[in-house]
């Protein structure tokens, strides 16, 4: 019983890197939609394609654009976290693994999540539904931070149904 309770928190644990990590890249895009939005008003023109978009940014034009995403990253990641810590600590569950995910996409973030291997792969797959420009970053908004929201309340309720059985057993 003790290996297979062992094999559910694993999963979870795995399932809540990547929901978090989908909520993290949808905001990503969220606020690449907005950066895009913003400087269109100030150029007073629209793109058509990434590369036109990025032959007309300013290294600083850049910079707010990527210290937008990592900051509003960091925020996702705190309340995020914090939401799953709560919700853990309200059922009694093991709480504790929730600052150690927390610690654990804290660290990785800048290296895989905002620009690396995950954020090239999620960037492929979220072509797959591009149908311009302008709209492409908002529906990867919405598409993963659905998806992600969604595995977080999988995990959220397989840990009640979990906690909730064990009561029974002894």
């Amino acid at each position: 019983m003790k290996k297979k309770l062992r094999n559910i928190y694993f999963k979870n644990v795995v399932l809540e890197i990547l929901g978090i990590t989908l909520i993290l890249y949808g905001l990503n895009r969220l606020i690449y939609f907005v950066s895009i939005r913003q400087f269109e008003k100030k150029i007073g023109r629209k793109f058509n394609n990434v590369e036109d978009f990025l032959d007309q940014l300013s290294y600083d034009d850049m910079a707010n654009i990527i210290m937008s995403q990592a900051l509003i990253g960091f925020l996702g990641l705190l309340v995020v976290s914090g939401f799953l810590i709560f919700i853990r600590f309200k059922t009694k569950s093991f709480y504790l693994r929730s600052i150690v995910i927390f610690i654990f996409i804290l660290i990785m973030y800048p290296f895989f999540i905002h620009r690396g291997i995950i954020n090239d792969g999620l960037y492929y797959v979220s072509r797959i539904w591009e149908t311009n420009f302008q709209s492409m970053p908002l529906i990867s908004f919405i598409i993963f931070t659905s998806c992600g929201s969604t595995i977080i309340w999988k995990t959220i309720n397989d840990i009640e149904v979990t906690t909730h059985n064990n009561a029974y057993e002894q």
